[in-house]
């Protein structure tokens, strides 16, 4: 199959998902792939995300994975051929220095591709270096204690061999890593030079750590020896030269220091800038997300993905940074170990297969503890955000103990999954630092005894002792971090998920002719439900003309807040048509059918600003003249000026600080700003009282004269000065006529307006 087409990253029984760069950006070609793949058997679900070229196909578990893969590439190919299309680039976090090259290049390469037989090659060389290290131990050893040790170390490794080839492929968590490092490899390809030069340093500064051990034993021996200095046999250098030989050292330790320094600095400005770019990347697609996701997920869902998650991505790069230094210590080490002493290397390649056991058993272990644990993480988060949001209706309730005992208990889940990792971990950090200990005692014992054999100088035997040192120290440091990389890639794993999630198509569509746009609207035989809800329109037909005030009205849940819904296109409908003017609405591009509309709802949000750029959002270059005219239509000027620092007073977060009939005037104050053709006030007016309600509503209704405006209401003294007002019941219009008409047909409306006029009485006479 072409992988410029199709390149399969993630697959589990039941769910497959792949990028597909052709998809990028074009919606049209993305809606067609996933009509094309929904015929085929098996299939029970398919999401084409166009924003970032991924596609996601759920089918029957029992379905040949192999054949869902075929009919992917099938569906792409059957809908380029329907089609053509521009092929866009796969998006990726950028630099400005860089975005260019990127911009011409696909990130999928061709992995069907002739690749050269590596595993033979390595096989080979490690073939020949274990027989070049037996060689070597022969000559200090004996023959029994080499072949017992190759005998351990070959059973070791076939035992590793084995583990890695028996892993199960359904494993969901491992899935979800690899899945996770393939997209951060993504993400982190802008940056590779500086990781790159990131691990060079940290390579550089391990030589030179390294290097000083190897100095300072031959600096002893330079002290000690009268002849000349040697290191098992062999001659280095002569006599005397403790000052040349102490300049290096110090030269070495300084420049350890210095790679140490540039490394991490390189390194984590890497980390911090994919840091950001990963999080702008994600808010966009956030942003575009449809609004059954986001109405169904909770905010503090969104918001811990987007701080606490991705600034763990620091954590990882650090934790790396940190295994990367160890791993190169350790490694750097056993080098100059084979240089140094190739039979002492033996006693080291021993334990090094049953080390990668032990540590291959911690992440298969742990791997999944930590999935579970970053879940219970993000439901604490969760009950934590919602109570505190909601303190108010806590303490009104006198219920602080009942809501303490959620979030004890959603603390307590948390808790219990920490205690379960840190069990594993616990077993892991003395494991390695036993066999750290027995590393660092053998070797102190084998060299000892050739030490007083007289057969290795005291600078030898302190280098191959430090040496030991120096490779026992980096497991414990490994012990360390590791656990801190797997929690991360669990908490990445949620990042990376989130972009699989649908998005509005908001460009894909007509344009209208500002010209020719007169604003009105056409309900044709809608059926419409909400996901997993009961219907809410059956066969809903209206007619609403331009230039006029049409309201709705109707008892709760009979879908009035569901036409301005449908309207500015967060839903469309299974069924029928929604017209502005002669244009249908799901021909349109979204965008375009949203600057048609102003639109204020009963919950006014309102930024931490200032009430001038609150009312002035979205507005460039806006004159105070047209605010404080647009405040007095809304009958909000009053109150404004009253306030301290008048129209510059600072709102608060979500507009704490005004009360809800204020902030409601502001929103509407906003809508007549925009000067939209179309205006919509779904339950706008809902917290100021009947008078005022009715006043502001015979106000705006002259103001805005000659635009479309739709009141939905539950009080009908909102309606009351409408045009036409309409009465739904049942998922249709029951009613429809002028405030006087309907009184006089003695129906809904007049049973409506009765019983709220009688309350209103009874208040009033209280």
């Amino acid at each position: 199959m072409n992988n410029d087409l199709l390149s399969v990253h993630f697959a589990i029984p039941g769910n497959i998902r792949w990028n597909c760069p052709i998809l990028y950006r074009n919606p049209r070609l993305a809606r067609k792939v996933e009509s094309i793949l929904q015929e085929h058997i098996g299939v029970t679900g398919v999401t084409a995300n166009p924003l970032t070229g991924r596609v996601q196909v759920l089918f029957l578990p029992e379905s040949p994975i192999t054949a869902i893969v075929r009919a992917c590439g099938t569906a792409i190919r059957a809908a380029l051929d329907s089609e053509p299309i521009t092929v866009m680039p796969v998006p990726m976090p950028y630099r400005r220095s860089s975005r260019q090259a990127r911009m011409n290049s696909l990130a999928v390469k061709d992995r069907g591709s002739s690749k050269p037989p590596l595993g033979v090659v390595a096989v080979g060389a490690a073939t020949i270096a274990i027989w070049l290290v037996v060689q070597a131990a022969l000559k200090v050893f004996s023959r029994s204690s080499v072949i017992a040790g190759l005998t351990v170390f070959a059973g070791s490794t076939a035992s590793l061999v084995y583990v890695l080839n028996e892993e199960p492929s359904d494993d969901h968590s491992k899935l979800d890593r690899d899945y996770t490092l393939r997209e951060l490899r993504r993400i982190a390809r802008p940056y590779r030079r500086d990781l790159v030069l990131g691990m060079v340093m940290v390579i550089m500064g391990r030589v030179c750590q390294v290097a000083t051990i190897a100095v300072a034993g031959v600096l002893i021996d330079s002290m000690l020896a009268s002849a000349g200095v040697s290191i098992l046999g062999k001659a280095v250098l002569a006599p005397g030269n403790v000052l040349a030989l102490g300049t290096i050292a110090a030269a070495l330790t300084l420049g350890c220091s210095l790679f140490d320094y540039l490394s991490k600095l390189i390194w984590m400005r890497a980390a911090h800038q994919i840091a950001h770019d990963l999080r702008l990347t994600l808010y966009e697609h956030i942003q575009s997300i449809e609004m059954a996701q986001i109405t169904d997920a909770n905010r503090s869902t969104y918001l811990a993905l987007l701080n606490d998650d991705i600034n763990r991505i620091e954590l990882l790069f650090e934790s790396t940074w940190a295994s990367l230094r160890e791993i190169g210590f350790a490694a750097c080490s056993v080098v100059c170990f084979f240089i140094i002493a190739p039979a002492f290397a033996a006693l080291l390649s021993v334990p090094l297969p049953g080390l990668l056991l032990l540590a291959y058993w911690l992440e298969k272990t742990i791997r999944p503890r930590y999935v579970t644990l970053r879940n219970e993480a993000g439901k604490l988060q969760g009950m934590l955000a919602s109570t505190l949001d909601g303190v108010e209706t806590t303490r009104a309730f006198n219920m602080e103990s009942k809501v303490a005992d959620w979030v004890s208990g959603a603390s307590r889940g948390y808790r219990d999954e920490q205690g379960a990792a840190l069990k594993i971990v616990a077993t892991y950090d003395p494991a390695m630092w036993a066999a750290a200990n027995t590393i660092r005692l053998v070797t102190c014992i084998a060299a000892g005894v050739y030490l007083a054999a007289g057969m290795m100088s005291v600078g030898s035997y302190l280098t191959l002792v430090n040496l030991a040192f120096s490779l026992a120290l980096p497991l414990r440091g490994i012990a360390r971090d590791f656990p801190h990389i797997l929690s991360t890639l669990a908490s990445l794993s949620r990042v990376f998920e989130a972009f699989h999630l649908p998005v509005e198509n908001r460009n894909d569509g007509l344009l209208i002719d500002s010209r020719e746009f007169q604003g009105a609207i056409r309900f044709e035989k809608i059926i419409f439900m909400y996901p997993a809800g009961h219907p809410v329109f059956r066969d809903f037909s209206v007619d609403i003309p331009t230039g006029q005030v049409t309201g709705f009205v109707g008892a709760t849940g009979s879908g009035k807040s569901t036409l301005a819904k449908l309207l500015l296109r967060f839903y469309d409908p299974e069924m029928g048509h929604i017209f502005l003017d002669q244009w249908d609405l799901k021909t349109l591009r979204r965008t375009e059918v949203r600057e048609k509309i102003a639109y204020v709802g009963q919950e006014v949000f309102l930024f931490n600003a200032s009430i001038r750029d609150n009312i002035a959002f979205g507005l460039p270059d806006v004159l105070k003249d047209d605010i404080i005219e647009a405040a007095r239509i809304a009958g909000a000027h009053d109150f404004i000026f009253n306030l301290p620092a008048g129209y510059d007073t600072i709102t608060g977060e979500r507009g704490q600080k005004l009360s809800g009939g204020e902030k409601q005037r502001l929103g509407i104050a906003r809508a007549i700003m925009l000067k939209r053709p179309v205006v919509i006030l779904d339950e706008a007016t809902s917290s100021l009282d009947a008078v005022t309600e009715a006043d502001l509503i015979k106000q705006l209704k002259e103001s805005l004269a000659g635009r479309t405006v739709i009141v939905i209401a539950h009080r009908l003294s909102a309606v009351r000065h409408a045009d036409c007002i309409h009465v739904i019941a049942d998922g249709s219009i029951q009613e429809a006529g002028s405030h006087e008409e309907l009184l006089k047909q003695g129906g809904l409306y007049a049973t409506y307006w009765e019983i709220q006029t009688r309350e209103e009485t009874q208040i009033r006479d209280i």
